[in-house]
C-alpha cells in the first residue's frame, strides 16, 4: 500500500486569486487565507499521513509503505518485509535449521564437514577430483568384473604368476598365444602326447610294409632299403592298432639289416605270452613265423606286422 498523495483546496493553494485575492479586504481575511492553507498541511499530516504510518493492520500498516535499501542476503523492498524475513532466518537458526544457501564456503571451518553428514549418495563423480579415489580408499575386493572397462587389465598391471591355471578357462591358450619353444619336454605328461596328436611324419619313419591280417605263418618280400638307417618292426591287431614295436635293426649302407639284429618276437600281454609272432628279416624277404599254443582267451591280437623304415 502506498501512502496517499496530500492535495490543496483549490489544487493551486495560494496561487489561486480567485480563492484567494491579492489584495484581501481586511486583516482577518489575510489571515484567514494563510490559515486555510496551514490547516489543510495540519490535517494532511495528522490525520491522514500519521494516520497510515500508526496503522499496524496487515497490509494496510505504515511498516509496509515505507520503502527500504537492499540489504545482502535480506529479500524485500520494504521495511516489513525485510524485517519479516530477517526474522525467519534468525527463527530458523534458532530451530537448529539454515536457510537454504545461507552458508557459503567461507563459513565453514576446515574438516567441518565430517562422514556423518554426508548423506548416501552425495558424493557424485563430478564432485571427485582426478586421482582422488586411491588405492587404500578402496575396500578389499570392491572393484568387481563389472567395474572394469574393456581392456582395463593390461599386461603390466599383472603380478608374476597372478594368472593360476585355476583362473584360466578352458581353451583359453591357443596356439598363437604359445611363444615359440614354449612347450618343454617336462610341461608335457606322460602319454600325453597320443597318436592322433602326432602327423604322419613326426618321427621321421615311413611305412614300407604292411602284411594284412595274418593266419599262418610265411614270408613276405620287401624291397632294399639303401639309404635308410634304422628299421623298426610293429605288431598290429586286426584293425591296424599297435600291440607291440620294437626297433628291431640298424640298417647299413645297402638298406640291409646288420648282422644279429635280424630277429624280432612279441607275444601277446593278454595273453601271458602264449601267442607269439617271430620276424626274421632278410637281404629281400621277411619271414614271420605265427605260433598257436593254448591262450588264456582263445585269440591272439597279433595279426597284422607293419615295417618303418627312417
Amino acid at each position: 500500500m502506498a501512502f496517499s498523495k496530500m492535495a490543496f483546496d483549490p489544487s493551486d493553494g495560494l496561487k489561486d486569486t480567485n480563492h484567494y485575492p491579492t489584495t484581501p479586504e481586511s486583516e482577518a481575511q489575510a489571515r484567514a487565507q494563510v490559515q486555510s492553507v496551514s490547516d489543510q498541511l495540519r490535517d494532511y499530516l495528522n490525520n491522514t499521513l500519521t494516520a497510515q504510518l500508526e496503522n499496524a493492520e496487515t497490509g494496510q500498516s505504515g511498516a509496509e509503505s515505507i520503502g527500504s535499501a537492499a540489504i545482502e542476503n535480506v529479500s524485500g523492498q520494504t521495511v516489513r518485509a525485510q524485517i519479516a524475513d530477517i526474522k525467519a532466518q534468525i527463527d530458523a537458526v534458532v530451530a537448529g535449521s539454515v536457510t537454504d544457501g545461507s552458508i557459503t564456503e567461507a563459513k565453514l571451518a576446515s574438516d567441518a564437514v565430517t562422514q556423518p553428514k554426508i548423506a548416501a549418495g552425495a558424493v557424485s563423480e563430478d564432485k571427485l577430483t582426478s586421482g582422488a579415489v586411491s588405492a587404500q580408499k578402496l575396500a578389499d575386493g570392491a572393484v568387481t568384473q563389472p567395474k572394469l572397462a574393456t581392456g582395463a587389465v593390461s599386461e603390466e598391471k599383472l603380478a608374476d604368476g597372478a594368472v593360476s591355471a585355476a583362473k584360466m578357462v578352458a581353451g583359453a591358450v591357443t596356439e598363437t598365444r604359445l611363444s615359440s619353444g614354449a612347450v618343454t619336454a617336462t610341461k608335457i605328461a606322460a602319454g600325453a602326447v597320443t597318436k592322433p596328436k602326432l602327423s604322419a611324419d613326426a618321427l621321421a619313419w615311413t611305412l614300407v610294409l604292411d602284411s594284412g591280417v595274418l593266419s599262418t605263418s610265411g614270408s613276405i618280400s620287401m624291397a632294399s632299403q639303401a639309404g635308410k638307417t634304422e628299421m623298426m618292426i610293429q605288431f598290429r591287431d586286426a584293425d591296424g592298432l599297435v600291440v607291440y614295436a620294437s626297433i628291431v635293426a640298424p640298417l647299413n649302407a645297402q638298406g640291409v639289416t646288420i648282422p644279429n639284429w635280424h630277429a624280432a618276437t612279441a607275444y601277446d600281454p593278454y595273453d601271458y605270452k602264449c601267442d607269439s609272432r617271430s620276424v626274421v628279416v632278410g637281404t629281400s624277404s621277411i619271414s614271420y613265423t605265427i605260433s598257436r599254443a593254448e591262450s588264456l582267451n582263445g585269440e591272439t591280437r597279433l595279426k597284422r606286422i607293419y615295417i618303418f623304415v627312417r
